[in-house]
């Protein structure tokens, strides 16, 4: 049996305009089996003689359930807290946001919002808590693997 693989589309910029300064690029699964992605896109600090690279994170979106004033990210055991739930006070402090509003996007059908609701915790926690395995690229690659985030 086949496994339904992913059909990417891009719902939206999170970042800069020019994904290349600031990208935060969210993409939806079009065949609706995976959850929505967020991938960061960040400038490596060039090196002398060599074309600019960027390190470029996928981070998944998962629906968060409300629990108390936590979030669980378990649709099996929605009782269990999420292991940044007990930081989101400290997260929606650090994004200018409130607690309330930080949990609600993280637990939204919206895909948008939800992305936001985990930009927010890579920003405060770091990206290595969310993806262990970023992916270095030249712009070249960058604008070949998502030509949709680079047409104006």
């Amino acid at each position: 049996m086949k496994t339904k693989q992913p059909i990417w589309k891009l719902s939206a910029n999170l970042g800069d305009v020019n994904p290349l300064d600031d990208g935060a690029l969210l993409f939806t699964d079009e065949t609706g089996v995976y959850p929505p992605e967020l991938v960061l896109i960040e400038a490596n600090l060039p090196k002398e003689g060599e074309d600019e690279t960027f390190t470029v994170s996928r981070v998944q979106c998962e629906r968060c359930f409300p629990l108390g004033e936590e979030v669980s990210d378990n649709q099996f055991h929605k009782d269990k807290p999420a292991w940044f739930s007990y930081k989101l006070a400290s997260v929606a402090s650090y994004c200018g946001s409130s607690p309330r509003d930080l949990q609600t996007a993280l637990c939204d059908q919206n895909e948008v919002n939800r992305g936001w609701g985990y930009q927010s915790l890579v920003g405060y926690f770091g990206v290595y808590e969310f993806d262990q395995y970023p992916v270095e690229m030249t712009e070249a690659e960058l604008r070949n693997l998502y030509p949709e985030a680079f047409k104006r």
